[in-house]
C-alpha cells in the first residue's frame, strides 16, 4: 500500500509542476482479460472503469496516469501441474477479484496521425477476493493472490477528435507481471500473470494556471 501511495503522490507532483501546460482529463471503461500460467480458467474476462490525466512533456510526448477499478469473476478448473489444491479440479470453484490499479505510462503521438504508442508500469492493489465453492463456502484468496503486484505494459491508442477540444479514444494494452503475479505454494513457487485490456474513453482539455491568471488580470 505504501508503494501505491508513493506513486499516487508522484502523479500529483507531476500534475502541479506541469500545471502551466495543457492537461487532458479522461474517463475510461472497458473489458479486461486475465490469465495465469499453470492454472486452467474459464470466463477470464472482467471489466474496468477509471479516471486519468495526460500531461504534455514535450513535442509529441505525454505522461499519462490513471486510477482504475478492475473486477474479475472466473471459473477455476484446476492446476496444470496438479501441485496443489487438488479440490479445485473436483469442485471447480469461482474466483472473485477486485483491484485498484495505478498505471503510469509514457505516450508518443505519431506525427500527422491520431495514433499513440504507450509503455509503462503499474501497481495492482487487491482490495477484495475470495474462492467460492458450489456449496457456498468462501475461502480468502490471500494464499494464492498477492495483495500487491506489479506489471509492465505496452499498447496502442487511437484518438477520434470531436468538437471543443474533446476526443474519444480507443485503447488496447498487453500487460505482464513483474516478478511473480500470484503464489500457489506459499514460499516454494511463484507464477506469472498476463492479460489484455481494451477500453474506450472520453478526454477533454483544460488550462489550469493560465486560465486562473487570465481571470485575475481581467478582473483588475
Amino acid at each position: 500500500m505504501k508503494n501505491y501511495l508513493v506513486l499516487l503522490m508522484t502523479l500529483l507532483i507531476f500534475s502541479k509542476i506541469e500545471a502551466q501546460r495543457k492537461i487532458k482529463y479522461e474517463i475510461n471503461a472497458g473489458s479486461a482479460y486475465l490469465d495465469l500460467n499453470n492454472i486452467n480458467l474459464n470466463r477470464k474476462f472482467g471489466y474496468q472503469a477509471g479516471i486519468g490525466v495526460d500531461i504534455k512533456l514535450g513535442h509529441h510526448f505525454y505522461l499519462n496516469g490513471q486510477l482504475n477499478y478492475q473486477r474479475f469473476r472466473m471459473d477455476l478448473n484446476g492446476l496444470s501441474r496438479n501441485e496443489l489444491y487438488y479440490d479445485f479440479i473436483e469442485y471447480k470453484p469461482k474466483v472473485n477479484l477486485s483491484y485498484l490499479i495505478l498505471p503510469i505510462a509514457i505516450k508518443y503521438n505519431i506525427p500527422k496521425t491520431h495514433i499513440t504508442l504507450l509503455a509503462g508500469a503499474q501497481i495492482n492493489y487487491k482490495i477484495s477476493g475470495n474462492v467460492e465453492y458450489p456449496n457456498g463456502v468462501k475461502v480468502d484468496t490471500a494464499i494464492i493472490f498477492y495483495k500487491t503486484t506489479y506489471n509492465w505494459f505496452g499498447g496502442i491508442e487511437y484518438n477520434i477528435p470531436i468538437r471543443n477540444n474533446r476526443s474519444i479514444f480507443i485503447n488496447a494494452k498487453y500487460y505482464s507481471s513483474i516478478g511473480n503475479g500470484y503464489n500457489l505454494n506459499m514460499s516454494r513457487h511463484g507464477y506469472k500473470s498476463y492479460g489484455y485490456l481494451f477500453t474506450v474513453g472520453y478526454r477533454f482539455y483544460k488550462y489550469i494556471i493560465n486560465s486562473t491568471i487570465e481571470g485575475r488580470v481581467n478582473n483588475q
